[in-house]
């Protein structure tokens, strides 16, 4: 019988794995030396630069949310859009309201030389090793500081924070999550003849396949449940035919 190379690999997703070759093995071997010298030390250490960055640019304006010792998460849709006095006339400038999003804030930070590891609509962020030298806190700070004085003309590094935080002291917010219909195990829908539709059409289909935005994340919907209006955006899914 004929065999779709494509259904043969996607099979081979389920179950495969990283098997061990001599440079796996070494390469193991010399991160546990690495690890041996001092790294709990020196991880130690770098967490609390990274935790004072985090307030330093809490300082400037910048909403940091992420609670993880090598991570920095800036939420940008709680930077208020706030009026700034223009410097002649003393009256508002509403040139100077800020309208940016995370994946813009990505390509500033990158013209700054810093590559971010995740941007959407209203967050960036920013992953810290201890690989990267110390050197890597001024970057980003200076670079944060830049971009947000870039974004609001008439302001100096000293009030940034005053108008960036009027009226901006919003709660944390949560992100309800879906509770989807089960219609089947995730085996069977994985093993189940599946095709490809739009997001619209897929509404009161199964889904087939794990549905992430950048994985490895939370799927929205697994394989087996039913999808909801709107519970995809946009874009195709693979559902159970």
């Amino acid at each position: 019988s004929s065999c779709n190379m494509l259904e043969v690999k996607r099979a081979m997703q389920f179950f495969g794995s990283s098997s061990p070759s001599y440079l796996l093995m070494e390469s193991l071997d010399l991160a546990n030396a690495y690890l041996d010298r001092g790294y709990r030390e020196i991880l130690a250490e770098f967490c609390k630069s990274v935790d004072r960055l985090k307030s330093q640019i809490e300082d400037m304006g910048w909403r940091q949310i992420s609670m993880e010792p090598l991570k920095i998460t800036i939420k940008i849709g709680d930077m208020c859009g706030t009026e700034l006095s223009d410097a002649s006339s003393k009256s508002p400038n509403p040139s100077s309201l800020v309208k940016m999003s995370g994946t813009e804030l990505a390509g500033e930070l990158r013209a700054h030389g810093i590559e971010c590891e995740y941007a959407d609509s209203e967050h960036v962020v920013l992953m810290f090793t201890p690989s990267n030298g110390t050197e890597v806190y001024e970057k980003v700070r200076t670079a944060l500081q830049d971009i947000a004085c870039s974004y609001r003309r008439d302001l100096t590094a000293q009030n940034i924070k005053k108008s960036l935080r009027t009226d901006c002291s919003r709660p944390h917010e949560t992100c309800p999550l879906p509770h989807p219909e089960k219609r089947m195990s995730i085996r069977e829908a994985c093993m189940a003849p599946y095709e490809r539709v739009s997001a619209t059409e897929a509404v009161g289909r199964v889904c087939a396949r794990f549905a992430v935005k950048c994985p490895p994340a939370v799927p929205r919907i697994m394989p087996g449940e039913v999808i909801a209006e709107g519970m995809i955006g946009d874009g195709d899914i693979e559902v159970v035919r």
